[in-house]
This record gives structure tokens, sequence and C-alpha cells, in this order.
């Protein structure tokens, strides 16, 4: 057994990993959601409009998506780990700016940088596991990546009303993070190693072409996913023993610069851009149109939220306001055994039925639940702040609201990533750039929004819209299998499922 292969590394190595990535994933989306019940400090203490107060979630979002652009393409030169490390060094130097910030302008601007390091880990995550997982656990790991990256919005406003109420300031929450990043970074620097196995140029050149040949002769993407040669699951080479042990392994991943084993095969700038044809394939578009629509309305409820419970006639204190994140919290708890092990029970199933046919569309029937309680949680929440119900019903909503992204969304992502063993990387990088590019750009209207129209028909659009985008579900469970046989644009090698 080849050692130097992430697939064959320790369950306990591997599991490591996924909880350091999934850990600094989520303290990125803490970074950008948290700060929502603490808009009326931030109004006292640095002269801020409520709007102005209310688009500082808006602007880390942004930035966060904006930042996946860059990680794919500087892994690619430097390595997933390093690329991982610089960027949490850069994500906790902006915080602690952050943190000491005397003016609105130094806050905004520490956040909008801050989130340039804080989202790396969104794109290189779901390729990171991709590596470290077989398939019938892929689902399973994913939705703890997924469940991660969600519950920052929900765990972030929580923790931030708790901290601002005992303290008296926001400037402790943003310590926190410092804190918590700065352990997680110490974390990733001792078991981040390399996950893509450093193949010199000449067999690089070799085992793509050999890779790219027999996906298009036998159709069997999960024998080769992702289909890139670093990750690649070729039996031969994983029954050879590479002569090390574990732990030179180990350190010669984490401490080892190897420059010269890394070879980007393009330009650094066409890296950057190549995502971008991943629009024009099925399965990734609606991965990014419902995932971003569904992370939008949950930070527009959680702005929303904020605004209307802390000004009469409610004067709710932070830390009840962040309370009612325990809400969105629950909503993802409830929605993992459906986004996790249900989709992988369902596939392994459908496999021992036909394994010679991989039948990935079969891991959607979960979005078909997330499809129904999610915009329907949308538009309990608006129904609630609009004619003043029980504040329960407020977080009833927002939880069958989050629901939707780990019963909903994570199925989606595991079947896109599935869909397109080849593009993995590219796959990952358009849906969390875009996911959260249309979050940011859907909340910056939120407030005026809100108190043109009213909750009740600012949240039922809201509503139809992610309703309607659910419906996209339906052509990809029935015709995905011949959907996965399209080539993607601007390449000459067909990437099938």
């Amino acid at each position: 057994m080849d050692k130097t292969r992430s697939m064959n590394w320790p369950v306990w190595w591997k599991i490591l990993i996924l909880i350091n990535i999934s850990l600094f994933n989520m303290l990125g989306n803490m970074f950008a959601a948290g700060v929502s019940p603490l808009i009326i400090l931030f109004v006292e203490d640095l002269h801020m409009t409520v709007t102005r107060a209310s688009q500082l979630s808006s602007w880390a979002l942004l930035s966060l998506g904006i930042s996946n652009l860059w990680s794919r393409p500087t892994a690619a030169y430097i390595g997933k780990r390093y690329t991982i490390l610089i960027s949490q060094v850069l994500f906790i130097v902006c915080n602690i700016w952050g943190a000491t910030a005397k003016t609105s302008q130094s806050l905004l601007a520490s956040r909008i940088v801050g989130g340039l390091g804080g989202g790396v880990v969104e794109t290189l995550g779901p390729e990171i596991i991709a590596q470290l997982f077989p398939e019938h656990q892929l689902a399973r790991a994913m939705v703890v990546y997924t469940i991660c990256l969600a519950a920052g919005g929900g765990v972030g406003p929580l923790i931030a009303g708790f901290i601002s109420t005992g303290t008296g300031t926001w400037r402790w929450f943003i310590w926190v993070i410092v804190i918590a990043a700065s352990v997680n970074f110490i974390c990733m620097v001792f078991m981040m190693p390399e996950p893509t196995p450093l193949v010199p140029a000449i067999e690089e050149q070799f085992y793509t072409q050999e890779i790219a040949s027999t996906i298009e002769e036998s159709g069997k993407a999960e024998e080769f996913r992702p289909a890139t040669v670093e990750a690649v699951e070729d039996a031969s080479l994983n029954d050879q023993d590479s002569g090390k042990s574990y732990f030179e392994v180990w350190r010669e991943r984490s401490f080892y610069w190897n420059l010269d084993d890394i070879n980007p095969t393009q330009n650094w700038f066409i890296l950057l851009i190549q995502p971008l044809r991943m629009l024009l394939v099925p399965a990734p578009l609606a991965t990014v149109l419902i995932f971003g629509v569904t992370v939008a309305w949950n930070v527009v409820l959680s702005i929303v939220v904020s605004t209307v419970y802390s000004m009469p006639p409610y004067l709710w204190h932070t830390s009840s306001i962040g309370l009612l994140a325990l809400g969105p919290i629950s909503g993802l708890i409830i929605g993992m055994p459906f986004g996790g092990p249900l989709a992988d029970h369902l596939y392994k199933k459908m496999m021992r039925r036909n394994p010679k046919k991989p039948a990935f569309e079969i891991r959607l029937l979960p979005v078909f639940i997330a499809a129904i309680i999610s915009p329907g949680g949308v538009l309990i929440s608006g129904l609630s702040i609009q004619h003043h119900w029980h504040w329960i019903w407020t977080a009833v909503g927002s939880s069958m609201l989050t629901f939707g992204l780990s019963a909903g969304a994570n199925p989606l992502l595991t079947y896109a990533v599935d869909a397109h063993p080849g593009f993995i990387a590219e796959t990952a990088t358009l849906i969390s750039t875009m996911r959260n590019c249309l979050g940011a750009g859907l909340s910056f209207i939120t407030v005026q929004w809100y108190l043109k129209e009213g909750a009740a028909k600012e949240f039922g659009i809201m509503a139809g819209i992610l309703w309607a985008l659910y419906l996209l579900v339906i052509p990809l469970y029935i015709y995905g299998a011949h959907m996965r046989e399209w080539h993607v644009p601007f390449t000459s090698k067909s990437k099938t499922g």
C-alpha cells in the first residue's frame, strides 16, 4: 500500500484534517455573520447608520466569495497546505486589526481584507475531502464540512450576543475569533499535511492521459474521483508500497517545501477564470443557485431579525437576539441525517443493485424534502415578524430554512462533485464564490427592502424564488445521467460519470 497517497492515510488522520479545515471554514462564516446581533453597538460606538452597520456582514461575505478565486490557482503553485496556512495568517492579522479599529472605515476595511483570507478553505475543502475519503464515505464527510460552513452563520451570532452582553463591547467577539483562529492555525501546522500526492512532471503527463482515456472508455467515475493526477484512485499505484513510514510521510508533507514537485499545468490567471465555465454545466449551476440563495436568505433573515428585535417595541439585549441563532443551528443538525447518511445509504443501495452503472442522481432524493421545508421556513419567519407572532415562530422558520443547507445543499454539492469528477476544484471554486457573492449582493438591500415592503411581502418573494430554484432539481434527477455525458465547455476531454 502506497502510504504517500492521501486515500490510504489512517482514518484518524483523515478525521483530524476534516475537523481542521471544517473549523477554519466555520470561523470564516462566524466572522462574516457573527456581527449581526451587534448592529446597535456599532451604531453607538462608531457612529454608524443602521444600514451601514448591517452591511458589515454583507461586505465580509462578498470578500469571502472573492477569496475563493485566488485560492485554487495559488494552491496549484504552492500546494493546498501552504495556501491555507498563509490565508490563516492573513485572517488572524485582519481580525486583530478589526478588534482594535477606532473608526467605522477601519473596521470595514479589516473585514474586507480579512475575508480574503477567511474564505480560502471553502474552495479547497471539497477537493481535499474528495482526496481523503472513498466514495461510500464522501457524503458523510462532506456533510460535516457543510454543517460547519453553515453553522458559522448560527454559532457566530449566538456567541457574539452573549459575549457583547457580558463585556458591554463588540470588540471581544472579534478577539475570540482571533484566539480560536490561532489555535486552529497551530493545529493546521501539525495536522494538515499536503493531501495532494506530489507527482513528477513526466509521470503527471502520462497518468493524465491514461486517466482521461480510461474514464472516456469506462464511464466509471467513482473509480477515478477526482480525475486529477494527484488524487485518482489508480489500483496499480494504490497497491505499491512507497517504502516510507507514516511518520516520514507526515514529516515530508508537513514541513518540506516541495516546490519542484508541484507542477501547475496552466498560467495562474487562466486558472483564476477557468471555474466560470462550470456555470454552463447543469449540476454546478443548480447547486450554485440553490446553495447561494439559501445562504443569502439566511443572512437576510439574521440581519432583519437583529434589526427588528433590537428596536421598539422589543428592545431585546444582544444575548437574547443571539439566542435566536439556536433556530438555524437546530435546523442544520436535524438536516444532517438526510443530507449525509441517508444520501450515502441510498447511493450504496443503488450501487449494490447495479455496480457497473453509478446512479449519482439517487443522492438527490433528500433534496426534495428540503425543497418543501426550506422555502416554507422563509415564509413562516416573514409572517411571524410582520404580524408580531411569538418569537418562537421566527426561530422555527429559520430552523426550517437552514434545514435546506444540510439536507438539500449538501447532497447537491456531493452530486456536483460526483457528476464531474475531473473538475472538482473548478466546481468547488464556482460554488463557493457564487454562493457568497449571491448572498452578499442580495443582503446589501435587506434593510431597505424590509422598510419599504414589510417582512411578509419581502419574505414571501424570497420563498417563491427559492421554491422556483428547487424546481431545477427535477430535470437533474430525471435526466442527470444523460447530462453527465455532456462535455464541459472549452475542454476537449469528456468527463462522464
